[in-house]
């Protein structure tokens, strides 16, 4: 009949809109997943380089730091070498001349003050031996009917002890150990030696006559700078041997 007719174009219809659905959904889900693997690929050729390029980085830095390592334990071990090198102590030869207010300054607070040999002789925390003015002008120091500021033991009180003016200059200093002029030195060292090790001109070795327990005294020059050395032996330095250092007049 008619009715039936109709109802089977209907049904016709309604399938073949399902199916024409389901290609055109199938179609899509064919696209999106091929899209997907598409930009999964482009994203790890991309990937890759920068990959490349980071390690790169890492690589580059690794070898930076291992040359800036190398240059610094080289810079050290020459550094090393020097301080280890037989030199002459040049540092401490230049507080001759100074004034007793520069080396304060340097060689930190007056610890002791002696009178020595009609002088006196000052010693400062960090330095280096005694340390003494010139005395020019006797009116510059106390009057000699004064008598020196002395504690209950008849040490010289550092605190009220009189102090070389500012126009005075370092001319001497005495009991210097052989090894804080001589830097390197570690055993006895014959005066013609010295010499050649660390660039003085050696004069002359003399009999001292017993002074002060001194046999003998072995004089050098560097520039306008005399050392005198007080030995036991002739000739032949020990690292207890008496230094004195000063200005050549």
């Amino acid at each position: 009949s008619e009715r039936e007719e109709a109802t089977m174009r209907k049904i016709a219809v309604l399938l073949t809109l399902l199916m024409l659905t389901l290609l055109m959904l199938t179609a899509t889900l064919f696209f999106v997943c091929s899209e997907i693997n598409n930009g999964t690929s482009i994203e790890s050729e991309t990937e890759e380089p920068q990959s490349e390029e980071v390690s790169s980085e890492i690589l580059n830095s690794e070898e930076s730091s291992k040359e800036e390592l190398s240059s610094e334990a080289s810079s050290e071990a020459v550094s090393s070498e020097e301080e280890d090198k037989p030199r002459l102590n040049e540092d401490l030869l230049s507080d001759i001349g100074l004034s007793f207010s520069q080396i304060r300054k340097k060689r930190g607070r007056l610890t002791k003050v002696e009178t020595k040999e009609g002088g006196i002789n000052y010693t400062f925390e960090h330095g280096l031996g005694e340390y003494a003015w010139e005395f020019s002008n006797s009116k510059d120091w106390l009057n000699a009917d004064t008598q020196w500021p002395i504690d209950k033991k008849g040490n010289i009180i550092v605190k009220s002890a009189p102090i070389p003016k500012e126009h005075h200059k370092c001319l001497v200093i005495d009991h210097v150990n052989v090894e804080d002029l001589f830097l390197g030195a570690v055993k006895s060292i014959k005066a013609t030696e010295i010499e050649k090790i660390y660039d003085v001109n050696y004069q002359k070795t003399v009999e001292n006559g017993g002074w002060e327990g001194w046999d003998f005294s072995s004089v050098f020059f560097h520039g306008n700078i005399r050392i005198g050395i007080a030995t036991e032996k002739k000739g032949l330095i020990d690292l207890d041997s008496r230094v004195r250092i000063s200005e050549i007049g």
